[in-house]
């Protein structure tokens, strides 16, 4: 707010969709007052307003609670975000009797906090439900396996050698980052940049195989030499077009080394398989050790019962800090690499008029 004399004015953001309500305020009735609107201008950092579709809307409280935000000229990463993250969140879980007693935790909570935002509660509502699914998959429930869901998926997940586990999360990875690319594709056709983004997604694709190939998986196809012999030649030839070589060509010396790195950014994904899998191992030895206990029936059940409580409630809180760190990183970071996502921003939150029961809370 500025002021000079007795004329005084407020600054700041409105999206453009609700100037209507702000002329329509300023022609009724009251004191006058005058208004001016303009579009950001180039150098200014106007804030970023975040609209995704209602399914998907619980995902922004999220973003403010890890105080993220994309900048103002960046996409909506929204959808993908929170799609790819309840995956994660499972995977790195890995149990499902854990995603049960967040569900339950998450239904108790609400059921006593009825007039808290719905968001939070419903974030940890997919959480928890994508945890189950994981666990039916897995067949894995406290860190034990049941014998009436040994499908075959979880028989195919629970390869003593690891490598359909590893197959999983490399594949998701690839996904994960082919999409953004071709997103970055669609974006931006028919501009032959467009080729380039295609390019890296090719290399995407051959880093999938190497990576596979190099933990023993599947053997490289040759053709996909010959894809990546393709993609290499559409990422140099344009990433950039004629007119930018002087001022940015210095990017293209380092194409070398961002595209090696994109085969860190596939195996990186593993971390699901290692997280998931030590929250199994952590779960199987409590159980373990509480079994084993060499007391009598009656002098054990005390004893056992604290220990699962407290191992399982340590794991538990484990996995919660193991979200914070991979699943968070995998979006905000490998998937926001290639989609071109800062998180420069800041969120919009305009000042507002607060109602009298809010005021005097």
């Amino acid at each position: 707010m500025g002021r000079q004399d007795s004329v005084c004015w407020i600054t700041g953001w409105i999206p453009e969709d609700q100037t209507g309500n702000l002329q329509r305020e300023q022609s009724g009735d009251g004191p006058a007052w005058g208004i001016s609107l303009r579009d950001p201008e180039p150098g200014e950092t106007p804030p970023t307003l975040l609209r995704p579709p209602k399914p998907f809307r619980p995902v922004l409280a999220l973003f403010e609670g890890l105080s993220i935000s994309p900048a103002y000229e960046e996409t909506d990463i929204s959808v993908p975000f929170f799609a790819f993250f309840s995956i994660f969140f499972a995977m790195l879980v890995g149990d499902g009797g854990y995603g049960a007693i967040v569900l339950a935790l998450t239904i108790w909570a609400r059921s006593k906090m009825r007039k808290a935002p719905s968001a939070p509660f419903t974030l940890l509502t997919v959480f928890s439900l994508a945890t189950i699914a994981w666990g039916f998959l897995s067949n894995t429930w406290f860190g034990c396996s049941l014998e009436c869901l040994n499908h075959p998926v979880a028989q195919w997940l629970g390869d003593p050698s690891y490598n359909n586990m590893m197959l999983l999360c490399f594949t998701l990875g690839v996904t994960h980052l082919a999409f953004a690319r071709i997103w970055n594709a669609v974006m931006i056709f028919p501009d032959s940049k467009f080729l380039a983004q295609l390019g890296w997604a090719g290399i995407l694709g051959f880093m999938y195989c190497m990576t596979c190939n190099i933990v023993g998986i599947f053997t490289c196809p040759k053709f996909m030499y010959w894809v990546f012999g393709v993609a290499v030649v559409l990422v140099f030839g344009f990433s950039l077009k004629k007119s930018e070589l002087k001022e940015h060509g210095i990017e293209l010396g380092l194409l070398p080394l961002n595209i090696v790195s994109t085969l860190g950014d596939i195996i990186s994904y593993v971390r699901l398989f290692a997280v998931g899998l030590a929250s199994v191992k952590v779960a199987q030895n409590f159980n373990d050790m509480a079994i084993g206990l060499g007391l009598p029936l009656w002098a054990k059940i005390i004893p056992m019962v604290l220990i699962l409580l407290l191992g399982h409630g340590l794991n538990l809180a484990m996995a919660a800090l193991s979200i914070l760190v991979h699943a968070v990183r995998l979006n905000t970071l490998e998937f926001s690499n290639h989609k071109g996502i800062s998180w420069a921003g800041y969120a919009y939150k305009p000042f507002k008029r607060k109602s009298a029961d809010a005021a005097n809370a």
